[in-house]
């Protein structure tokens, strides 16, 4: 079941390194920080790939 989800969670991390170009591209022309904006991306995508393990992990049959 894990495998059915790939594509979505690949969709999900596409879209989330395409929003952190963004963000590095905004910050850099408005002269911000850009230290933490990375931090925040591995942190949100191994939240998500976290929580579908363990979701999928209580689903398997004992």
């Amino acid at each position: 079941m894990l495998l059915m989800d790939l594509p979505g969670l690949l969709f999900f991390s596409t879209y989330t390194l395409l929003v952190l170009f963004w963000a590095e591209i905004y910050h850099q022309a408005r002269s911000l920080p850009t230290d933490k904006l990375r931090p925040a991306y591995y942190v949100i995508n191994g939240l998500v790939y976290f929580t579908q393990v363990v979701y999928h992990a209580k689903a398997l049959p004992h």
